[in-house]
């Protein structure tokens, strides 16, 4: 630990320095701004030393101690801010002494700060972060567990863990307290996954997408991106048995249908396309979805040779369509949606496609 007098700075660890800016404390990490410190909780007033022997953590000190003892609300009293900067470079130290000791420290800058250090590669940071985790999960402390809840820390661990800690703890937490962390943690885990996804990261997004399934396995959005990262990756068989999967679970799933169609053209399976397209035009579908449908039912048709089917195919397609509009005109449907408009850039370019399909099919 180095300490400037000139700059006041001081050098925690590798990582870690605390500078006194403007009056204030900022804590550096990697030499980039982290977090501005904005107060400290200097001691325990001597009358109540009693109500905190059982305490284990700052938390429940910050917690439990009367708001005066907070720098904001501190009116009667004045504390320069070398003396706090002090107390802050104190705390980080003792802290960094202890590997990273999660009770050392407030929740708002311990697992932030034990997060950072984990994405830059420090050694102890990256052993120590899930067990802290694990751990103050495991005090039993509400507000430390909200905390780690909705800050999505939990949801460092995996399902296997997550379930371990709610088994332990189902009686204290209640029953729909767990069910809504695990509900959570497969949508994190989802989201996550799509990020992956979306950034051609597909081992990532599989693993994500996986986790995700453990807790929430009839989820057929995320069977759905889970097919479709493994038709990216060219594992198309595979991709076919997942969204076969997700329209077993739900059979009014229309993206899995076209999804599943778009599979099957692509292994050269058309007569499975075919099947599955007509299976889709009796479920409810939007016109997006319809003209996908019409879409890939068209290609199919066409690469098999037969351009009379195609017509026809088109000829359903726009007599289903019309009634669609009609009935969404009446108010009689759902199809009439706020998702609807965002899409219509897809619609016009489907459109499209199906009219060259169309036209081929008279000229070859």
């Amino acid at each position: 630990m180095m300490m400037s007098l000139k700059s006041k700075e001081f050098q925690v660890n590798r990582y870690i320095t605390l500078r006194l800016e403007n009056e204030e404390t900022v804590v550096y990490v990697n030499d980039e701004k982290f977090i501005q410190c904005k107060y400290l909780l200097l001691n325990i007033p001597k009358e109540k030393i009693e109500e905190y022997e059982n305490i284990e953590s700052i938390d429940e000190v910050a917690e439990n101690l009367d708001k005066s003892l907070e720098y904001e609300n501190m009116i009667n009293f004045y504390f320069p801010p070398e003396l706090e900067f002090w107390g802050h470079c104190s705390n980080l130290q003792v802290w960094v002494e202890n590997d990273y000791n999660s009770c050392l420290l407030h929740r708002n800058l311990a697992f932030p700060l034990l997060k950072k250090l984990t994405e830059l590669g420090d050694p102890l940071a990256r052993i120590v972060f899930k067990e802290e985790i694990a751990k103050r999960f495991s005090s039993g402390f509400q507000s430390v567990i909200t905390y780690l809840v909705e800050e999505n820390y939990l949801y460092y661990l995996n399902p296997e863990e997550i379930n371990c800690l709610l088994e332990d703890y189902r009686d204290s937490l209640g029953d729909s307290y767990c069910q809504y962390i695990l509900r959570k943690a497969a949508r994190y885990w989802s989201f996550k996954g799509l990020d992956y996804f979306r950034n051609n990261k597909y081992n990532k997004a599989i693993k994500f997408f996986k986790q995700s399934l453990q807790l929430s396995p009839n989820d057929v959005k995320t069977l759905n991106n889970l097919g479709d990262v493994l038709r990216d990756k060219g594992n198309i068989d595979k991709s076919i048995e997942i969204y076969n999967k997700a329209i077993k679970i739900d059979r009014y799933y229309s993206k899995g249908y076209i999804n599943l169609s778009r599979a099957y053209i692509q292994k050269g399976d058309y007569d499975k396309s075919i099947n599955i397209c007509n299976l889709a035009l009796n479920i409810n579908l939007n016109l997006v979805e319809l003209e996908s449908i019409c879409y890939y039912l068209c290609e199919s048709y066409y690469y098999k040779g037969k351009f009379k089917e195609v017509r026809k195919a088109r000829r359903k397609i726009k007599k289903i369509n019309r009634k669609i509009r009609k009935e969404m005109k009446l108010g009689l449907t759902w199809y009439n949606r706020i998702d609807y408009i965002p899409e219509i850039v897809g619609l016009i370019l489907l459109s499209f496609s199906s009219f060259v399909f169309f036209l081929l099919s008279f000229f070859i």
